[in-house]
């Protein structure tokens, strides 16, 4: 990214305000530790340094995802500080990543934007289930420049139960319940001998092993008996 922008004939160069919009992943997956630290954390401070790129006169939004986006705004220096530090504030959360919801965010704040200089930047692990639906072309995105900066393992292994539910809506004591369960594989290379654990009340109720080959999903359906009433927490 080149650090001056100038129009030509301006002397010294005068400044072509941007909008940007920072997009930085904080799904669950990113809380992976690597030697280094985990993924979120690398990814935190590529966006710092992103920040060092821009100046109060640009226009930025910061855009903490998971599976839905959080709006973060500055349009003046001060603002830009302050935005800064709401960076700092940011955690993992515990959901999913849905890549396409925060593209589509940053792609209505740069429409709207109105500025000619447009840049979006996107920290992410680049996890596969986080892209599904992410259409080939954004014409919101139409001249901007996009910077896609990955944080990734050497070695990625990624399993997620991308569904859950039951078979009866109201569960009562004594009634068997069936929960089928979809399990994939988002790592880049097989996975053999996978245990699957259904614990109802901190008790294992059933288990089985799967093996899955990269990219490969798997429905699974386990039985359970819910022997008290109350809330019962099941993993």
């Amino acid at each position: 990214r080149p650090a001056l922008r100038g129009r030509l004939g301006a002397p010294g160069g005068a400044h072509v305000r941007t909008s940007a919009v920072l997009l930085l992943d904080q799904s669950y997956g990113m809380g992976y530790r690597t030697p280094t630290g985990r993924l979120f954390d690398r990814a935190r401070s590529r966006a710092e340094e992103a920040f060092r790129l821009l100046d109060g006169q640009d226009r930025v939004r910061l855009i903490p995802f998971s599976d839905r986006p959080a709006l973060f705004n500055a349009s003046t220096a001060s603002d830009l500080f302050e935005l800064k530090e709401r960076l700092a504030g940011v955690e993992v959360a515990h959901r999913v990543s849905r890549i396409p919801t925060a593209l589509e965010e940053a792609g209505r704040y740069l429409a709207a934007s109105g500025e000619v200089h447009r840049e979006v930047y996107l920290f992410t692990d680049l996890a596969r289930p986080g892209w599904e639906g992410v259409a080939d072309s954004l014409a919101a995105f139409r001249g901007a420049t996009v910077y896609v900066v990955p944080e990734r393992p050497a070695r990625v292994d990624n399993l997620a139960v991308t569904r859950l539910s039951a078979s009866n809506q109201i569960v009562t004591v004594g009634s068997p319940v069936a929960f089928e369960v979809e399990v994939l594989n988002a790592g880049e290379a097989p996975e053999g001998e996978v245990p699957v654990r259904l614990l109802f009340g901190g008790r294992r109720v059933s288990q089985t092993v799967i093996a899955l080959q990269a990219g490969e999903r798997k429905r699974l359906v386990f039985h359970a008996t819910p022997e008290v009433s109350g809330r019962v927490d099941g993993v």
